[in-house]
């Protein structure tokens, strides 16, 4: 058996968003590895199931789209528009 093209990249990172290579309508979240890598436990996306898959199972998703972070003022709060908003904060002083 040759190892030529064995390595094919396929490392993934806690976090890294991942979808399966034979149904990419199946993605998830790696939470954990095991065996250096040969195996991820990935949290399928809209469940709170997780499942170990190989690494020559998985890629990574390139669909994946990191939604930028609202608007924030300088107390990291959503920033909710003019001065005369009703909405109240919880977290700040009085």
């Amino acid at each position: 058996m040759s190892c030529d093209g064995a390595d094919e990249g396929r490392y993934f990172s806690y976090g890294d968003r991942v979808r399966l290579v034979q149904n990419h309508y199946l993605t998830g979240q790696v939470i954990n590895e095991r065996n250096w890598g040969d195996e991820y436990l990935v949290r399928l996306g809209g469940t709170v199931s997780a499942v170990w898959l190989n690494d020559i199972e998985l890629e990574k998703d390139p669909e994946f789209d990191p939604k930028e972070p609202a608007d924030m003022d300088q107390d990291n709060e959503p920033n909710c528009g003019d001065a005369e908003s009703k909405v109240v904060s919880l977290t700040r002083g009085k």
